[in-house]
């Protein structure tokens, strides 16, 4: 049995579990933490993931919480070293900079209404790799809105597929975020195109920098009308435009239009280049305030939404997408999983 700490939202960190491991069943599900049985690798799940913080296996459990009883479990797991040797119990960060890990041992006490369950920490995300790849990169536009390198990884892990076997295609790459996460996750095929030559030329520079010089195919193309040459795909995932700048004081009706056309637009072309059973992960703008703005897109017939859970939650939309919003952001995401019917 292993514990996983979630992210920020952690039910997009739970649903990308279950698509990295459908088999997975949780006996403890909460916002701070899960606990479940693994049948694929634990460790390769761990890496490829984005939403899991921090991770490791549960060993063992005690009826009541007694100090001299679970320090005596806890001290009989650590094999003796030479040197100094730490024990702690810390936030993520502090784990990875201090290499806690290397040196020593975290416990987690995971109290569940019938025991305490005991795990000992042996994964930490990190950190500093992913904000490296959205800080660090050569080419960044922030005016037109970038998605976080974690969310874009998240994204395509939500696919549910097997990279070493499947093809994937963003239409709208922007700076390559995606295409870059899909490439560091080993997809066999990666795909990319953007309406801007500004975006493509930025996509390239981005993946030169992150991945040398063989890079994915990028070119440019208007995503809401066909392509030059027959394709398909396993897989798109993407994030078409968000809004402008000025939408941040205010929703204005107008521009929300446009972006409902665009993404209705987008959808009725983007299906016939997914195989026939090709699944669609994308991100759509919403307006939060006294009530959550949504697009009122039209999907066509051969789409159909696949949903998250078996129970609507409070990061649900109404169509069963999740919401990903960051703090003191004017616009948030609603991440929407299809698949071609």
């Amino acid at each position: 049995m292993h514990f996983f700490i979630p992210g920020t939202h952690p039910e997009l960190s739970k649903a990308e579990i279950r698509a990295l491991d459908p088999s997975v069943s949780f006996s403890v599900a909460t916002d701070h933490i899960l606990v479940g049985e693994f049948s694929h690798p634990f460790g390769e799940t761990c890496n490829a993931s984005a939403g899991i913080v921090k991770a490791g296996v549960v060993f063992g459990s005690v009826e009541t919480y007694d100090k001299a009883t679970i320090a005596s479990i806890l001290a009989a797991t650590i094999e003796p070293k030479e040197g100094k040797h730490y024990i702690g119990v810390s936030a993520a960060v502090v784990v990875q900079k201090n290499h806690l890990l290397e040196r020593g041992a975290e416990f987690v006490l995971i109290v569940t209404p019938d025991n305490i369950l005991l795990g000992e920490t042996t994964f930490v995300q990190d950190f500093e790799a992913w904000g490296h790849r959205d800080y660090g990169r050569p080419a960044r536009d922030a005016k037109s809105g970038m998605l976080p390198p974690k969310l874009a990884r998240l994204m395509i892990n939500l696919t549910g597929l097997d990279p070493r076997s499947s093809a994937l295609w963003d239409p709208f790459c922007g700076s390559g975020t995606i295409l870059m996460e899909a490439s560091l996750l080993g997809w066999k095929h990666v795909v990319g195109s953007d309406l801007s030559e500004k975006a493509v030329h930025d996509t390239k520079k981005n993946l030169r920098w992150a991945l040398g010089e063989s890079v994915p195919d990028v070119f440019v193309h208007d995503a809401t009308t066909p392509l030059h040459e027959p394709r398909v795909f396993d897989a798109m995932v993407w994030e078409g435009a968000l809004g402008k700048p000025k939408m941040k004081r205010g929703v204005d009706q107008k521009e929300v239009q446009q972006l409902t056309d665009l993404y209705t637009r987008a959808f009725q072309n983007l299906p016939q280049y997914l195989t026939g059973d090709g699944v669609m992960v994308c991100a759509i703008p919403f307006f939060p305030g006294k009530t959550n703005r949504f697009l009122n897109i039209t999907l066509p017939q051969s789409l159909v939404i696949s949903p998250f859970g078996d129970h609507p939650s409070r990061n649900m939309s109404p169509r069963g997408g999740l919401l990903y919003m960051r703090p003191h952001q004017f616009v948030g995401r609603e991440i929407v999983r299809m698949h071609k019917v």
